[in-house]
């Protein structure tokens, strides 16, 4: 393509444009892009000089195809560039021969185009979180149900797999007849189950549900809700794995999925997969999902009977974190549970599912044989990055404990020696978390030192809990650090926002840690 028609169709300099009026569909660059391609990858023009440029441009130019399969339509809603969507539509139903029902028929003929990785106009505008391009896009074609792209992914499905409810709400609530296909026989109902709700899910520990809806108000989960009141029959739709949502939703442990499922159908609880005929109710206790287990239990309490398989039930896999909050629950409730010591002493909690591998979600899989070890990060490698972070956290803990904020009373009488802010509470606090990171950061040490005279299963749990303790000890530092700053600064102002900045550090350090992961290789 010439230097200065590439120029142009950047910037919209109608001039040089009419000047290559009758070349602009021989005109193309190494990657067969158009001046409309080129055009829709900037989105510099305005609306008023998009309506110039398509009035230059002869029809035949909008279905041409680059090297990737793209329409300049697929470019558009890639990059957002909605003035130029709009009004190419606009252009197309004004200037069609057939007239305004042609216009139409080319626009849809045109949004249908798949590229080569089968992703239509629709599916680059989710991709992307171009919300004024989705509701554009379902709103000029709303009766067609666009197919899923190569990937197997429907644009339903990939907005609730990238959790972008509003682009999932618009394609539901204006289409007709949505696609909810997704890859290995899922559908967007298991996309939207693997959605955590954080805040819901938290505060559920202090708050009753009814008076947190009260608050936050219903609609926690509506996209679920949206999906169930268009297709109810996608509840009981299981993947090639034979996981229906709820088993999605028990896995990832969010309780309010959970709950919207189980309210919908509880038949679900009792449903098991291919791989060792494991309920949700294993699913969640294996991936220590304590919130899914409470509420599993609550509304089918007879479910927790149900063993795989190998005979192990929830109680077995839930191991030593879930076990004992979880037998107090059935205990007070009244709940019937299953004897723990009967089980076999050798549970496997490795979980394998092709499109949760695929997206990179994990779960507490201990390691059971050598195989699986060398295929994640070796015990090498990760006994030295835990001692290291360990033997840092003891030697800065320590080091405090003796460097006093604020230094010793230097003055004869029975104060001499004492330190000087011990009567202030931030003083205190400093006190307790420098302690509490010394004996978490020295514990850690020592378990992996206890890690040496084990084997097998026994050495993971012992890097497990080693692991823990090095997760409690840099909190317990970062308090320290806060109040320890807080109590010798003169300035009130600059000592709060020293307060402010650790505590939001330490929230933000929740989303930063990649616990999934964490969980993933332990």
């Amino acid at each position: 393509m010439d230097g200065r028609l590439y120029r142009a169709a950047q910037s919209g300099d109608m001039k040089v444009l009419r000047e290559y009026k009758d070349q602009l569909t021989t005109q193309l660059t190494p990657y067969k892009n158009t001046v409309l391609h080129i055009a829709a990858d900037c989105t510099n023009i305005s609306c008023k000089d998009a309506g110039k440029f398509l009035a230059i441009v002869r029809q035949d130019l909008l279905f041409c195809l680059n090297s990737n399969g793209d329409t300049c339509i697929h470019v558009a809603a890639r990059k957002s560039h909605f003035t130029l969507i709009e009004a190419l539509i606009g252009y197309m139903k004004q200037n069609c021969p057939a007239g305004l029902e042609g216009g139409i028929e080319s626009i849809h003929e045109l949004l249908r185009i798949p590229n080569n990785k089968g992703n239509m106009a629709l599916h680059e505008a989710v991709m992307n979180r171009n919300h004024r391009v989705v509701e554009m896009l379902v709103r000029e074609d709303a009766d067609f149900t666009h197919p899923p792209n190569k990937a197997s992914k429907s644009p339903l499905f990939l907005a609730m797999e990238k959790k972008d409810k509003v682009s999932a709400e618009l394609i539901l609530s204006i289409s007709r007849s949505p696609s909810y296909a997704g890859p290995y026989g899922t559908t967007a109902l298991h996309a939207a189950a693997l959605i955590r709700y954080w805040v819901y899910d938290c505060l559920e520990m202090i708050i009753p549900a009814g008076c947190l809806e009260m608050i936050l108000g219903k609609n926690s989960a509506r996209c679920l809700e949206m999906i169930l009141g268009k297709n109810p029959s996608l509840i009981n739709q299981v993947d090639d794995e034979g996981w229906s949502p709820l088993h999605f939703a028990a896995f990832l442990g969010s309780r309010v999925t959970v709950r919207v499922l189980l309210k919908k159908d509880k038949q679900m609880a009792y449903e098991t997969i291919k791989e060792d005929n494991k309920t949700p109710l294993h699913l969640a206790a294996s991936n220590f999902n304590f919130g899914a287990l409470i509420e599993i239990i609550k509304q089918c309490p007879d479910s927790n009977e149900a063993a795989t398989s190998q005979g192990h039930n929830a109680f077995r896999l839930a191991g030593p974190i879930c076990v004992v909050p979880l037998g107090c629950f059935c205990y007070a409730c009244g709940y019937r549970t299953v004897d723990y010591a009967e089980q076999s002493s050798d549970p496997s909690v490795v979980i394998h599912h092709p499109y949760l591998e695929q997206a990179g979600l994990w779960w507490r899989g201990k390691e059971v044989n050598n195989e699986l070890a060398e295929d994640r990060l070796s015990w090498k490698e990760r006994v030295n990055a835990h001692l290291l972070v360990a033997t840092l956290i003891t030697a800065i803990a320590f080091t405090a404990g003796f460097t006093i904020p604020g230094g010793y009373d230097d003055d004869e009488g029975p104060s001499k020696g004492m330190a000087i802010l011990a009567r202030k509470t931030a003083f205190k606090v400093f006190v307790v978390a420098d302690t509490l990171a010394l004996i978490s950061s020295t514990f850690a040490v020592l378990l992996h030192f206890n890690a040496t005279l084990k084997r097998g299963t026994m050495k993971c749990d012992s890097y497990f809990w080693a692991a823990i303790f090095i997760i409690i000890a840099t909190l317990a530092m970062m308090i320290a650090f806060t109040t320890g700053l807080y109590v010798v600064l003169p300035f009130k102002d600059l000592a709060i926002g020293v307060c402010v900045v650790c505590s939001v550090s330490l929230f933000g350090f929740a989303f930063v840690f990649d616990m999934q992961g964490f969980l993933y290789y332990y």
